[in-house]
């Protein structure tokens, strides 16, 4: 993708703004200090990119691809860890937050969605690492830097069918309230 946008010429100095959004991201989820590896492990990627002085284009992938692999392998990790027996995951814990209705026996939902999210997030590295070695420097560029986020949300909308297909006569938040609860909770 880099390379379809022209970006990517001379150094990685365009990179900067993207370091700052992840930063304010962290700042503003408070005291999230385990997500400040992805700023973090970005900005190494890219001083380690202008320090080796890789061509610009590579230097971009390179940055791209860790931060990818770190943010999305934190999540994975994290939510890995939470679904250990005895300990509440955070999509159950936001569920029972959010839900006035919330029920016991949404539990075995809500667990299997954490999971859901957890394979997610760890095949997202699975496939860029994949690509990488095996696909051209384009696909595996058009990956991670466009259809990540289109492929979030449509895990969301996917989650959001099912849980309404699953509880047709249960009121359901939005996923609005989803975001909020995140910032205000599981992130800390």
């Amino acid at each position: 993708m880099v390379h379809w946008l022209g970006l990517g010429h001379g150094d990685v100095a365009w990179l900067l703004p993207f370091l700052v959004l992840q930063v304010i991201l962290v700042l503003w989820l408070r005291k999230a200090l385990w997500l400040s590896a992805w700023p973090v492990a970005t900005a190494a990627a890219a001083l380690s990119a202008m320090w080796l002085g890789l061509d610009g284009r590579v230097a971009v992938l390179a940055t791209a691809g860790v931060s990818h692999a770190v943010f999305f392998a934190m999540l994975g990790i994290g939510l890995a860890v939470s679904l250990r027996p005895g300990r509440v995951d955070p999509v159950t814990s936001i569920a029972r937050r959010l839900d006035p209705h919330w029920r016991p026996e949404m539990e075995s939902y809500t667990r299997a969605v954490a999971l859901g999210w957890t394979l997610f997030f760890l095949m997202q590295c699975a496939i860029s690492a994949v690509l990488l070695l095996t696909a051209p420097r384009e696909i595996w560029s058009l990956f991670v830097l466009v259809l990540d986020l289109p492929l979030v949300a449509l895990m969301f909308v996917a989650e959001y069918v099912a849980r309404r297909l699953r509880f047709p006569d249960h009121p359901h938040v939005g996923p609005f309230s989803v975001v909020y609860a995140l910032r205000e909770g599981w992130m800390r």
